[in-house]
């Protein structure tokens, strides 16, 4: 929990690659934090090291962090305008879950 703690401390001071190493050391001793693995991949997005967040939540998806990450990494693809990817991601979304379309709806009504 402290290394969560300084990690959002960092981020909130706009210092990302600091946050980065913390949230990471923080995920090696609970890898299931879907939280935490989010928080990382935001870190990237906030460096601008956009393909290092690409590839960070295309593992994540690996892993089985499924919902929130395909998500964001939807929403990077749509950001970056990769629109055929994130296309792909999201009709992915769609055929993996048995009612997508409100939360789909809902996330990018968000964005």
């Amino acid at each position: 929990m402290a290394y969560v703690l300084l990690g959002d401390a960092y981020m909130s001071i706009q210092e990302p690659a600091q946050a980065i190493e913390v949230y990471e050391t923080a995920l090696k001793m609970n890898p299931k934090d879907d939280v935490l693995a989010e928080k990382i991949g935001q870190a990237y997005v906030q460096c601008h090291f956009y393909t290092k967040a690409i590839n960070y939540y295309e593992a994540a998806l690996k892993s089985g962090r499924k919902p929130v990450m395909r998500m964001r990494l939807a929403e990077l693809l749509f950001q970056l305008e990769y629109y055929e990817k994130c296309e792909k991601v999201l009709r992915q979304a769609l055929d993996s879950d048995q009612n997508p379309t409100g939360k789909l709806i809902n996330y990018f009504v968000a964005i």
